[in-house]
């Protein structure tokens, strides 16, 4: 690594910043400071990046379009030198004091350099930008993606399930997004069919284009929209759990394009934004049961959409609201300010049709180098509709819950560099994690023998670094309750050796609620750039559903895998991907469950699927 003097803060420069045009100084002295074989990445794997980024403690505790949108960056990471303030704010990786932070660095002094500089930038910090990083990259493009006016990218997904009972299910689905540099189109169909019953298919796509020379854009079919901390309007899932500070706010991204496979979660319908200065107005008409038109006429309903959001220097201030007709109606204001390194955020939400108020307050920040700290109160009234939200919460859905909730995220001891891995983050404390606690109250009891319902949970995630390759994760979680089952213990263990391309991991789990339940598994993988192979066994006793055991098991990009183990068995899976050429990839996967262990009435069968998935753009 070299430290260069560029009429900027002094940066570092790192191999994965060159631009890749032929002739440039920049590149020049990055390539006699990083030997070119190397990838200056830290030992993260994408799983952990994900819940490092989102704060959350178990991939149950994500929805799949957010899963599949993530997934999507860490293979074609956002090119923040070249992306617009619009892009940046659309991808959800950064709010929108970030964003205009980043735009207003860039405008002063060019492209960001390194990772170390983006650290510099007002709002971001060496903390963020360790888990910014697998999903963004400092490159602009390169001169013939430059002279490139129009991409598309195509993914195929085919899925073979054989039953116990002889049939064989399977599914498939399409996806092609084409992008221009004023358009962007999307269509993706899905099938899925067994041999004993009717064909099932979902159909989602959408446009999203800008006017030439103007702020103004329109997005027809299916979008999504996200705006403030999720209280009012928020498609897709919220937080099921609070592990960190990071899972405490939320980055708003207004009206944006949807890609995914299903559009399960994005409204359908027309919809419209345009900056006027520091304002942005947001339009849209959602159409609620078009997707169900024919078997469900009733659910059809119009949906007007407004927001209007006033983005300053320091923070952003937003006024949300919609109307489903006849159903639901519910108009918010939000703010978030970032003053000191000091991030303050709120909400105050009001239903119109039950006449009755929710609100959420929170703040972060860090009082020390090695520490970070960050706390929210939540008011959610029992007669508050949940519908469209997905705000921050971790024991309601936005509805009958009065809360409080404080984390910390910690790192201290010697710094310790990777091995295999050079450059920004490649160097981490010996102790790295967070702690979290959660009391929440319900007006309403849970049940008819507790007239107080309360719950608490707290939660300790510990990494600890070994040497340069090995490392133990433990996670400690306790919840309490004064209703059903008043507590459940869960200790999980993970030891993790990686010496690029070769990673061995050993997982052992258990849960002490109903009963308890037991799971472990071992794993072994080989990655580099253009191949990667892992195999996986493992054991798990299970006796009641109650104790079950969330398992994410590795997949294609994009594809949400993170069963529940329940029972007493045994099951494997192998994973592949292949990048056999630059504009194509393919992923396989096989895995087959059994239950050997378990007798009489409660045997179970087995079961075994075989996936493939093929991305490619051009």
């Amino acid at each position: 690594m070299i430290v260069l003097p560029l009429n900027r803060p002094m940066v570092a420069i790192e191999k994965n910043d060159m631009c890749g045009k032929k002739f440039c100084l920049r590149c020049l002295v990055c390539m006699l400071v990083v030997s070119c074989g190397a990838v200056a990445r830290a030992q993260q794997t994408s799983e952990e990046a994900i819940l490092a980024f989102t704060g959350a403690a178990d991939f149950s505790e994500l929805d799949q379009e957010e899963f599949e949108r993530l997934s999507d960056y860490l293979v074609r990471p956002l090119r923040i030198n070249y992306a617009s303030q619009h892009a940046l704010l659309e991808s959800g990786l950064l709010d929108s004091f970030q964003a205009a932070s980043l735009a207003d660095y860039r405008s002063r002094h060019g492209d960001i350099l390194s990772f170390a500089e983006l650290a510099a930038v007002d709002g971001f910090g060496e903390h963020f930008v360790t888990q910014l990083r697998p999903f963004v990259r400092l490159d602009g493009l390169l001169p013939e993606e430059n002279r490139r006016k129009t991409s598309i990218e195509i993914k195929t997904r085919t899925a073979l399930k054989p039953t116990y009972q002889g049939e064989l299910r399977w599914s498939a689905g399409l996806n092609v997004n084409l992008k221009h540099r004023i358009v962007q189109t999307h269509l993706a169909f899905s099938k899925a069919l067994t041999e004993r019953t009717p064909s099932l298919s979902s159909i989602s796509g959408g446009m999203a284009f800008t006017l030439p020379r103007s702020s103004l854009r329109f997005f027809i079919g299916d979008f999504n929209a996200r705006f403030g901390q999720g209280l009012v309007l928020w498609t897709g899932m919220g937080m099921g759990g609070i592990s960190s500070t990071a899972s405490l706010r939320k980055n708003t991204t207004g009206l944006s394009a949807s890609s995914s496979f299903t559009g399960m979660y994005s409204l359908s319908g027309v919809a419209s934004d345009c900056v006027l200065g520091p304002f942005k107005l947001s339009l849209g008409l959602a159409l609620p049961g078009i997707r169900t038109l024919r078997t469900s006429p009733e659910d059809f309903a119009l949906m007007p959409v407004a927001d209007l959001s006033l983005n300053l220097h320091c923070g952003q201030l937003s006024l949300t609201s919609y109307y489903h007709w006849n159903k639901d109606a519910k108009t918010s204001f939000s703010q978030r300010w970032c003053t000191g390194g000091v991030d303050i955020f709120s909400e105050i939400a009001f239903d119109w049709m039950n006449k009755s108020p929710a609100a959420l307050a929170g703040v972060a920040g860090n009082p020390a180098g090695w520490l970070r700290l960050a706390g929210m109160v939540r008011y959610y009234s029992s007669d508050f509709s949940p519908d469209r939200s997905a705000a921050v919460r971790s024991l309601t859905k936005c509805t009958n819950e009065h809360s409080v909730s404080l984390a910390a995220d910690f790192s201290f001891g010697k710094s310790l560099t990777l091995r295999g891995s050079e450059g920004f983050g490649s160097s981490q404390k010996r102790h790295t994690g967070s702690f979290s606690v959660d009391f929440g109250y319900f007006p309403v009891s849970k049940s008819a023998e507790d007239k107080m319902s309360r719950q608490l949970k707290m939660q300790l995630l510990w990494h600890a670094l070994i040497n340069d390759a090995f490392s133990l994760r433990i996670r400690m979680s306790e919840r309490l309750r004064t209703w059903g089952l008043p507590s459940r213990t869960q200790i999980r263990l993970d030891g993790m050796f990686q010496s690029l391309p070769w990673v061995a991991i050993m997982r052992m789990e258990t849960v002490l609620c109903r009963s308890y339940g037991l799971l472990g598994y071992l794993e072994g993988g080989y990655r580099n750039s253009l191949l990667s192979v892992y195999a996986r066994m493992g054991l798990f006793m299970v006796d009641n559903w109650d104790d079950r055991i969330y398992v994410y098991e590795r997949d294609a990009p994009g594809q949400f895998n993170a069963p529940a183990m329940y029972g007493r068995g045994v099951w494997a899976a192998m994973t592949m991907a292949w990048k056999f050429a630059r504009w194509a990839a393919v992923y396989i996967r096989a895995g087959t469950t059994a239950y050997p262990f378990m007798t009489g009435e409660k045997k179970k069968p087995g079961t075994a699927e075989l996936k493939l998935q093929l991305n490619m753009r051009f």
